[in-house]
């Protein structure tokens, strides 16, 4: 079964802490288990089948910052964010990465940005431990608006109209909270320390909180986040594949069907052959046990050849037909020693340039014609081959 590792990842991770909180994901987005380990604990970490194991981030805390800005529908890439929101930005733009959330009913939309050394950094050290990141995002656009988690004793909470921010719990955090007319709900994963739990309790009997064990893993959103450009995740060849792999499927059952047939019936011709020869050769020694039988084909090239000699044309085997092959040699690169032509073979002695056999052979090929060598002798200028030329297919 396929499964997804989300992974949600506090602002001091792994500088100053080592666990972190994991989710595991079925290919319908059901949560399978979850938990707070290190990374030798997570699932699928150190597999046998050495595969990259397939993971979300959810980026928590301060290391992602909300902005509210409007954006052509059309056009929600980097460039446009980096421009849209460049006078809110510390940074410069090329030092930062965005992730543009969904647009709301007035057209603006939430953008999280977030350093780009720092989500290098921690893909690095994912890919290390064997994991393939296929999206990062901020945790505050995978929270519905209104509701927040506490991790790494940072509060992040997607506001109710717009945006998200990540407040540390201390000294007058509640200064901070935006004002709602509803209290906000708070999703407590790990267990606060008792600081914490003493700011929140002052939160909840004021009415502006109301926390409690999450019901729900926040999902993260579809598409990459902040990976694009040279941190896109690889493509997965099969993934394209996936919709076409049911019509793949009986596509090579209908061929391998239809091979099969194939094969079937050129066995059941060449069985049909094989018996129909057999059967006119026991006739025809019935009928003439006496006589020879003859080669159709051979004594149909004969009678062919005695009709181009009544004509004045020249046989495939007359000595014009076979001697023509030696005219596509260069001149001088041949020394004919010894010729014979009988029975419409050509046999002859001579001395060859190197490439001389091989431009005879290619000669007699396109001429229809056989070329045997049947013998090599001596070496140097002193060296001679054997030739023997016929009709092709004569051996």
């Amino acid at each position: 079964m396929t499964t997804t590792l989300t992974l949600l990842i506090p602002s001091d991770w792994p500088q100053q802490r080592r666990d972190c909180h994991w989710l595991l994901h079925a290919g319908d987005g059901r949560v399978l288990s979850r938990g707070c380990s290190e990374p030798a604990h997570w699932p699928g970490i150190g597999a046998a089948d050495g595969e990259a194991r397939r993971c979300d981030l959810l980026l928590a805390g301060r290391q992602v910052a909300g902005h509210v800005g409007r954006l052509p529908k059309n056009r929600l890439t980097q460039e446009v964010a980096a421009a849209a929101l460049e006078e809110q930005l510390l940074d410069a733009p090329e030092q930062l990465l965005f992730a543009i959330g969904p647009a709301a009913a007035d057209g603006s939309c939430t953008v999280g940005v977030i350093a780009r050394q720092r989500l290098e950094g921690l893909l690095g050290v994912l890919r290390e431990l064997g994991l393939e990141v296929r999206s990062a995002w901020p945790l505050g656009l995978a929270l519905p608006p209104g509701h927040g988690w506490l991790l790494g004793g940072e509060l992040n909470l997607a506001l109710p109209e717009h945006g998200f921010v990540a407040l540390p719990v201390a000294d007058d955090w509640l200064s901070g909270l935006p004002a709602s007319a509803t209290p906000l709900a708070i999703a407590l994963p790990e267990t606060p320390t008792p600081d914490i739990r003493r700011a929140l309790d002052l939160a909840e009997s004021t009415g502006r909180l109301c926390c409690g064990a999450p019901d729900n893993a926040p999902p993260a959103p579809a598409g990459p986040g902040f990976l694009v450009g040279p941190l896109a995740p690889p493509t997965r060849r099969l993934a394209l594949l996936r919709p076409f792999l049911p019509a793949a499927r009986l596509a090579a059952g209908l061929l391998l069907g239809g091979l099969l047939l194939a094969a079937a019936q050129w066995g059941w011709h060449a069985w049909q052959v094989r018996t129909y020869r057999q059967e006119i050769a026991s006739t025809f020694r019935q009928i003439q046990p006496q006589a020879a039988m003859v080669d159709p084909l051979l004594q149909l090239q004969r009678q062919v050849d005695a009709l181009r000699r009544r004509n004045g044309q020249l046989a495939d085997d007359d000595f014009l037909r076979l001697a023509d092959a030696l005219s596509a040699l260069p001149a001088g690169s041949i020394e004919i020693q010894e010729m014979q032509f009988a029975g419409g073979r050509l046999e002859l002695a001579a001395r060859l340039a190197d490439d001389g056999i091989e431009r005879l052979q290619a000669a007699a090929s396109q001429r229809g014609l056989s070329l045997q060598v049947t013998e090599n002798s001596g070496s140097g200028d002193q060296r001679s081959t054997k030739l023997l030329l016929s009709r092709g297919g004569t051996q």
